[in-house]
C-alpha cells in the first residue's frame, strides 16, 4: 500500500506475460487445428502460422487486446501498513493499482500490516514461553 505505483508496474507487467502465454497457446491450439485440417479458400497462412482472413493483422491484434482484459488479476492488501493506514491511502492505492493496469478485483484483509515489528518478542510484546 505503500508504492501502488510499484504495484501498478509489476501487475500490468504480470497481465503481460500472462497475455503472451495465452496467445502462445491459443496460436499453438490454431497451428494444430490448421494441421489437422486444410485452410478455407480465401484465408492466407501467416508468417507466425496463423490464419489471417480479411481482417489481417489488425483483426488478430485487436483480439489479443480483447483477451488481456479477459485475464483476471486480483491484488490481496491489507488496510493499512504500519502508519500508512487512512481510507484515502487505500482509496489511492485502489485507484492507481486499477488506472495502471488491468486489475479490477480487490481483495482486502481486514487487518493493517506491521512491518516495524519485532517478531521475537511475540505479538503481546512477552517474549516466546518455554514449553
Amino acid at each position: 500500500m505503500m508504492h501502488p505505483e510499484l504495484v501498478a508496474r509489476c501487475m500490468a507487467a504480470m497481465g503481460e506475460a500472462l497475455q503472451r502465454v495465452a496467445d502462445e497457446q491459443h496460436n499453438k491450439q490454431q497451428q494444430q487445428q490448421q494441421q489437422q485440417q486444410q485452410i478455407p479458400q480465401g484465408q492466407t497462412q501467416g508468417a507466425g502460422g496463423s490464419v489471417e482472413g480479411a481482417g489481417g493483422a489488425a483483426g488478430a491484434a485487436g483480439a489479443g487486446a480483447e483477451r488481456a482484459r479477459a485475464i483476471p488479476l486480483t491484488v490481496k492488501c491489507r488496510l493499512g501498513v504500519d502508519e500508512v493506514d487512512s481510507y484515502e491511502q487505500l482509496v489511492r492505492f485502489v485507484r492507481v493499482v486499477s488506472e495502471g493496469s488491468h486489475v479490477r478485483h480487490f481483495v482486502v484483509h481486514s487487518r493493517k500490516a506491521f512491518l516495524n515489528v519485532s517478531w521475537g518478542r511475540g505479538r503481546m510484546g512477552g517474549g516466546r514461553r518455554a514449553m
